[in-house]
């Protein structure tokens, strides 16, 4: 597995993912890529071009935010997972979200694939100069998440009431580099 980050060479593989999203998970699309209502060409240049554009190298600077989004790709070229490395961390991000985001298409779930992405991510987080990461996660319904961030080291420091989803509780993690 090797983690790339996204680029105009994974337009097949990404809009095969998306469809797969579709079909087998629609409600995770808004919250996995808001702003996007179809996927065709034109708009997956769109988005590549934008992730160029946010990607504001190892230091961003004051009152801006760096975001790296990355895909994780199988040995058939396929996107097993995908990933959004954040820093700094505001207010909003420092309960919903964290420095990392990651996700599994529906149809390479039930594997290690979760674990892999994180793990591969942290790399790029020690690349982009971070001590520390923070990851969150559901605290309902997000086993898999939950487990792919223990086994990456990830220290639960409290759960707190998301902001994102009034009524939900977010779990917060942090993964040490030494």
């Amino acid at each position: 597995m090797k983690l790339e980050e996204i680029s105009l060479a994974h337009m097949i593989p990404f809009i095969s993912m998306i469809g797969d999203y579709k079909e087998n998970d629609p409600e995770a699309l808004p919250s996995l890529f808001p702003n996007q209502r179809h996927w065709d060409a034109a708009e997956f240049r769109k988005f590549v071009f934008q992730a160029e554009k946010d990607r504001l190298d190892w230091k961003p600077g004051p009152n801006r935010v760096s975001y790296t989004r990355y895909v994780l790709l199988d040995d058939d070229g396929s996107i097993a997972g995908h990933a959004l490395l954040r820093f700094p961390l505001d207010d909003r991000t420092s309960v919903d979200g964290g420095n990392v985001r990651f996700a599994t298409p529906p149809s390479k779930r039930g594997g290690m694939n979760e674990a892999h992405t994180l793990n591969k991510m942290l790399f790029e987080a020690v690349r982009a100069g971070l001590a520390r990461i923070l990851v969150t996660c559901y605290d309902e319904g997000d086993d898999v998440r939950k487990q792919a961030i223990e086994m990456n080291r990830g220290e639960l420091e409290n759960t707190v009431p998301s902001l994102k989803e009034p009524g939900r509780t977010v779990r917060r993690y942090w993964i040490r580099f030494r």
